[in-house]
């Protein structure tokens, strides 16, 4: 079969695969030509959108944009950044007006040039100029010729011109990476849009911020996500302008740090300076690098007097895994890191203090001994406020998450070992504690010892639950009270009355008195024999009472008894005479003091 010689690889084709071009008397074969546009066109492609953008913005020309507060600002080119992946997210470095410093800004804040600008209006040429590939003095292939012979390479073509376009108008591109879509900005000029949504008598924060919202933040059709058309940021910030978003957060709480000074180009001796002033502890700073890092730790808290004292008393140091310590000022031994994610935690995955339920990072915290982790200003007030009820219990020196004594699970805290609570620094709050625990723990075992029941209880013999443990059974089976004047403990009788305190109204503070202040406060204190020989009169009959339940009430053998059934009942005399007592005292229902028994037992004899 006759061939015929093609024009520019030279070799011999058949007829059927050589193309004619119009224009010139060459013969191209079909793969030459294709092959030959489509690298021309895709080579004008790259080419197309860089030069429309270093066109569209000169080095040195003047150029309106956004700036982070919002506001439309003019500047100075003074660099072009071409992204070769994504032609939406070159950037200009430009300056401002009568300043040296520059900065990086998206091509997409730059608010489109209007009738005055400097900034021409460029125009998108059409198909690219295609030089016939054969041996003719370059004649041009005509444009339907390119879009019959390299369909894709065209439609390439006009895709990038739409993006050259783009450059030039009103667009930003969805941050969302799995989105994508452009989308056309409106309102970003100079004009403030109505504000329909705030109230006349809001503040001047919520009004500017309504504005910067009415103004940029757009919600992508496509996706449905919301973004800054400034910043990109996504979600949108709807409290704070692109600058103030992205100040750093306080430590503490989630408030932003507005005025956070910069810490680049200070030395050391300013560090230390600015350190002192903010009561931040470098003593343990060797390097600037160190030095830096706690400083940073004070320069990133808000002005909320409550974290200003939270990072005095807060450690600086910097753990083995690169994250700040959580710990307390001072303390010989740094908490484990809390944060979440790290491999170095120690933590059970609870990141909240189990005492406030806020976030343990919110304040300096400390590791008790059973290795739970909680605020350390939580811990103080729950030591501070001690037992809840009106009876003495010393189960708020336990572990709260756990109930651990000293490391361990197990029972209350009511014996002399140690416990779980006793850190460091919650020494000064736990010695009051301390001291009251033995003061019970001295009267209990008193207690057992005249009541006998060391050797009668089978609990506490060899092997019984309680052997070796009387001040445990001892807590167990009375109670206790702390008097409100003297702030001494005092016996309260035994806890199988609390039944009987069920029916009484609920506890005054200022009704728990020992017996002796209760007897100076009557004036029954004898002279010789002091407080230690004062008898009571029951409070509901005539009898000498032999009980003292609830901290507050003086009953009688008889009416102690009936208190775990059917309650004592007020049985009063009708006379001096008749009552067996003998002497004139209040109706039942009342405490009355009937002086010191020894002496009356000596005016007897």
């Amino acid at each position: 079969m006759a061939g015929v010689e093609c024009g520019a690889c030279k070799v011999q084709v058949p007829l059927s695969e050589v193309v004619s071009l119009a224009g010139c008397s060459c013969l191209v074969c079909n793969p030459c030509l294709t092959t030959h546009v489509s690298n021309a066109i895709n080579l004008a492609s790259r080419q197309v959108v860089e030069t429309t953008f270093q066109k569209a913005y000169p080095v040195g020309q003047r150029i309106r944009y956004i700036d982070d507060q919002g506001d439309v600002t003019v500047g100075i080119i003074c660099k072009r950044n071409w992204s070769e992946e994504d032609w939406a997210r070159c950037t200009l470095t430009i300056r401002n007006l009568g300043a040296e410093e520059s900065f990086s800004i998206g091509i997409w804040r730059v608010v489109p040039a209007s009738r005055g600008d400097a900034v021409p209006r460029l125009r998108i040429p059409g198909l690219p100029r295609v030089i016939c590939p054969g041996s003719c003095s370059g004649a041009e292939i005509d444009g339907a010729y390119l879009r019959r012979i390299a369909p894709d390479a065209v439609t390439h073509w006009d895709d990038r011109c739409f993006e050259a376009s783009a450059l030039l108008s009103n667009l930003v591109r969805c941050p969302n990476g799995s989105c994508g879509a452009l989308i056309e900005r409106v309102g970003c000029g100079t004009s403030t849009p109505p504000i329909s949504a705030i109230p006349e008598n809001a503040s001047p924060r919520s009004k500017y911020a309504a504005l910067l919202r009415e103004r940029y933040r757009y919600r992508c059709a496509r996706c449905g996500k919301d973004f800054c058309g400034v910043c990109l940021e996504q979600p949108y910030h709807d409290r704070y302008n692109c600058r103030e978003n992205r100040a750093p957060q306080c430590r503490f709480c989630d408030n932003k740090v507005l005025d956070c000074p910069s810490l680049e180009g200070k030395r050391s001796k300013e560090l230390r300076k600015l350190a002192k002033e903010r009561g931040v502890d470098v003593s343990w700073c060797l390097y600037k690098a160190e030095l830096k890092r706690a400083c940073r730790l004070a320069c990133e808290t808000c002005v909320n007097p409550a974290c200003a004292e939270k990072v005095k008393t807060s450690c600086t140091k910097i753990l083995a895994c690169g994250h700040d310590c959580c710990g307390v000022r001072g303390e010989p031994r740094c908490p484990p890191c809390i944060e979440p994610g790290c491999a170095s935690a120690e933590s059970d995955g609870t990141m909240d203090c189990q005492i406030c339920w806020e976030a343990l990072r919110s304040g300096p915290c400390v590791q008790i001994a059973c290795g739970h982790i909680f605020h350390l200003s939580c811990a103080r007030e729950r030591i501070v406020q001690g037992f809840p009820g009106p009876e003495i219990s010393f189960n708020f020196m336990c572990c709260p998450l756990c109930g651990s004594r000293e490391g361990h699970s197990g029972g209350a805290q009511t014996s002399t070992g140690a416990v779980a609570m006793d850190h460091c620094m919650l020494a000064l709050e736990i010695k009051p504690a301390l001291e009251l625990r033995n003061d019970v723990a001295k009267l209990a075992k008193k207690r057992l010892k005249l009541s006998g029941e060391l050797r009668r209880q089978a609990e506490l013999q060899p092997g019984g639950e309680y052997e070796g443990r009387p001040v445990d059974y001892a807590l167990r089976k009375y109670l206790y009270f702390q008097c409100h004047r003297c702030k001494k403990p005092y016996f309260g009788g035994e806890r199988v009355c609390q039944n009987g305190q069920r029916n009484q109204q609920e506890f005054k503070v200022e009704d728990l008195v020992c017996g002796g202040c209760a007897a100076l406060a009557s004036g029954n204190k004898c002279e010789i024999h002091g407080t230690s020989g004062i008898e009571w009169k029951c409070r509901f009959c005539c009898s000498v009472a032999l009980w003292f339940c609830w901290g507050t009430t003086h009953m009688c053998d008889k009416c102690h008894s009936l208190c775990a059934t059917t309650g004592p009942r007020k049985i009063g005399c009708r006379s001096v005479e008749s009552c067996p007592l003998g002497i004139k005292h209040p109706p039942p229902g009342e405490e009355f003091c009937l002086g010191c028994s020894l002496c009356r037992f000596k005016d007897v004899v």
